[in-house]
């Protein structure tokens, strides 16, 4: 057993320690091979709920942020490669934030920048499950606790499954702005239909995205103004580009 990047809380008689272990670098080369998958867990930060580090950003659009689970996702694989070559990697849970998520942020579109991002990120990598915390529950729930109505990473959740195929391709982003993310996949059950994901965090000031997917399989984005009193700090979408489905949403910072 042991703290891992975590305080300790001290000494005192109602203070909750956090301990993890045991570590899966210990246990894995102890029993190699025998693993049907390797599944491992991953928040990128406590909510405020819990007293331990990292905590949720202020910019939650931060590339930095977004891409937080590739360390992780890369200490897993070097185990699996070491010790259990072509097992397939599991995410077996995650969400925005554990201790039950961020008011104001897990059941808010922000967060599903990160998720999209995160689908997108681990498919192209060939994570073949994610398991999302939770279907009900806290505030990261797809749903909202109590009243079950659809969070939007419910959205991003339903969209991605209808639409994003498990063949996945490599789209270009001209420029390689690290803000802007690109994740595109063959359309299930839907010959020579492709699924485009985008995300951005720089759209422009005091606009928000308008996309079409066009008649004969064409797709676009553009930038429509916004009263003055609005300003747009971020744009994704999920479109397809032979399916009516075209889903934006945007951020007012």
């Amino acid at each position: 057993m042991e703290w891992r990047g975590l305080p300790d809380p001290g000494p005192t008689a109602d203070a909750v320690r956090l301990i993890l272990g045991p570590e899966a670098r210990d246990t894995m080369p102890l029993v190699p091979g025998i693993y049907g998958a390797v599944n491992y867990h991953f928040y990128p930060a406590f909510s405020d709920r819990c007293p331990y580090e990292p905590q949720v950003p202020a910019d939650t659009l931060d590339p930095q942020w977004l891409d937080r689970q590739l360390e992780n996702l890369d200490y897993m694989t070097a185990l699996r490669d070491r010790y259990n070559p072509g097992a397939p990697i599991w995410l077996g849970e995650t969400g925005s934030a554990a201790c039950g998520g961020q008011v104001g942020y897990s059941d808010r579109h922000a967060a599903t920048f990160f998720f999209l991002n995160q689908l997108g990120q681990l498919a192209r990598r060939g994570v073949r499950v994610l398991v999302r915390q939770a279907l009900e529950g806290g505030t990261y729930g797809l749903l909202e606790q109590g009243t079950l109505r659809p969070n939007p990473d419910y959205w991003a959740a339903l969209l991605w499954r209808r639409l994003m195929g498990t063949e996945q391709l490599a789209p270009a982003a001209a420029g390689g702005a690290p803000d802007l993310r690109l994740f595109a996949s063959c359309t299930p059950d839907r010959a020579g239909s492709v699924t485009l994901s985008r995300s951005t965090s720089r759209a422009p000031s005091g606009a928000w995205c308008v996309c079409a997917a066009g008649a004969r399989g064409g797709h676009s984005c553009t930038w429509s103004p916004l009263p003055t009193s609005s300003r747009v700090a971020c744009c994704s979408t999920v479109a397809n580009w032979r399916h009516p489905t075209v889903w934006c949403q945007c951020c007012d910072r």
